[in-house]
């Protein structure tokens, strides 16, 4: 804000020069809020100066200020601390017999300034806000508003996928061929249905006859509405087998080993694959290392009334002592919920640490893992309307990018899902969907088989066929 300035007669003129000086320092130090800065004397006219705060100026004398003969006097070229503002400079220039006086809401100095002869003295630069910066809207960062504590990593990336709806022109992944469904669905559906466990590598002589996949991973995720949906595709129907809903806590309580039939042969029988679920982990109900291990190694055998935290020992019915290779769980399966999977290590800690000790359990026995991401209709709107567009989606990326961070997984080893629901009747765009995954999981199936290779060749030739 600058300040009006006025001439006075000669005749007022009766403060000592020194003592004008002085009593310049001593109230840009004192009066004004923002710290001021002095320069080199510089040849102005002053004589006197009156100052008073906002809330003296009704009151303020048109009379001069008599400073103290005593006041030291402090040097023009001492140096003050600075302060950049972008706020108006009052300087003082000529006289004014009347205060100035500035609205209560904004900090400022009424100054009042007389004119004499030339000689030397002090520029002051004197910063205030005026009352139309005040009500400027202040730019103030986000992070001013929250606790030192709060992490807001990865705040940016949600703000920026806000608006991040827009489909990609090209999918984010090579995967499959949504334009013609009816002949995709019919060529994976009748791969799955053809599946031999490692059978491009073995030859008449040998048979292994099934793989066993592990649904893991916390309540709530859907897997057992991942078992659902897999069997009603092979079904024809919405066929649910497997107890699943959204319950406070699991409603799977047993271990169970469920085959997956197929209408579509002359003869329904199970393909070679199944589908083992267990109790969804929690907060009091995590899963330890020894029973992770006995799980995995084949010791666990069909409708064992499994708990995850609990303990087992060879004598307990149900338990198997000397487990052979088809018994064994060939991959796991870790289904994740989409929607949270930004937040999960704040939501479920416990459960989050315990999912990657686990994983420290697989790998020691060579078992490949998989994540199933689900829910990626509440992910991207996008997707909800057609879950053809999910490799198109940047959201649907971004949620795969986080899971291969959090858990430590390549790209290719996350798949997104969309379960069977609130839907009624079959979806040829998540049938295709669910097939092309079965099919990347019988492939990892494969891959540990590999490692077994030869203790196949000696254990599971035909003439040997062993019943699954």
């Amino acid at each position: 804000m600058t300040a009006t300035v006025y001439s006075l007669p000669s005749q007022i003129y009766i403060i000592p020069k020194f003592q004008i000086l002085t009593r310049l320092l001593s109230l840009a130090t004192t009066t004004v809020a923002t710290p001021v800065q002095t320069t080199a004397p510089a040849p102005v006219t002053a004589t006197s100066v009156t100052t008073t705060s906002t809330a003296q100026a009704t009151a303020a004398s048109t009379q001069p200020i008599v400073t103290p003969a005593t006041a030291p006097v402090v040097a023009a070229t001492t140096a003050q601390p600075t302060v950049t503002s972008t706020q108006s400079i009052v300087t003082p220039t000529t006289a004014t017999t009347q205060p100035v006086v500035t609205p209560a809401t904004s900090p400022s100095v009424t100054s009042v300034v007389t004119t004499a002869t030339t000689q030397p003295s002090v520029t002051s630069q004197v910063t205030s806000t005026t009352a139309a910066q005040a009500s400027q809207p202040a730019n103030i960062p986000v992070s001013a508003f929250v606790p030192a504590s709060y992490n807001m990593s990865g705040f940016s990336d949600r703000m920026s996928t806000s608006d991040a709806n827009t489909l990609y022109e090209s999918p984010w992944a090579k995967t499959i061929n949504f334009h013609n469904n009816f002949e995709t669905r019919a060529e994976l559906k009748d791969a799955i249905e053809n599946y031999e466990p490692l059978g491009d590598m073995l030859t008449d002589e040998f048979q292994f006859p099934l793989v066993n996949i592990l649904l893991f991973g916390s309540v709530g995720a859907g897997k057992s509405s991942v078992f659902n949906t897999i069997n009603s595709i092979f079904r024809g129907k919405i066929f649910n087998v497997a107890r699943s809903g959204n319950a406070e806590h699991s409603l799977t309580t047993k271990f169970s080993k469920y085959p997956v039939m197929s209408s579509g042969r002359t003869i329904p029988k199970p393909l070679n694959f199944r589908i083992c679920d267990i109790r969804g982990l929690e907060q009091d109900h995590l899963m330890s290392k020894e029973n992770m291990r006995l799980l995995l190694e084949g010791h666990v055998m069909d409708k064992f009334p499994f708990d995850p935290s609990g303990t087992m020992s060879a004598d307990m019915p149900g338990f198997k002592r000397r487990p052979e290779l088809h018994e064994k769980i060939h991959c796991v399966v870790i289904v994740q919920d989409a929607t949270i999977v930004d937040a999960m290590h704040d939501l479920n800690p416990e459960v989050s640490k315990n999912i990657k000790d686990m994983q420290v359990v697989m790998n020691s026995l060579d078992i490949p893992q998989v994540v199933l991401l689900t829910k990626i209709d509440s992910v991207c709107e996008k997707t909800k309307n057609n879950i053809a567009d999910v490799f198109h989606s940047p959201l649907v990326e971004r949620c795969v990018s986080k899971a291969s961070e959090a858990l430590g997984l390549p790209r290719n080893c996350i798949f997104p899902l969309k379960n069977y629901e609130n839907e009624c009747e079959l979806d040829e765009n998540i049938d295709v969907l669910t097939l092309f995954t079965i099919k990347k999981i019988l492939d990892n199936c494969d891959a540990h088989l590999f490692n077994h290779y030869k203790e196949i060749q000696e254990n599971y030739g035909v003439q040997n066929r062993r019943k699954p």
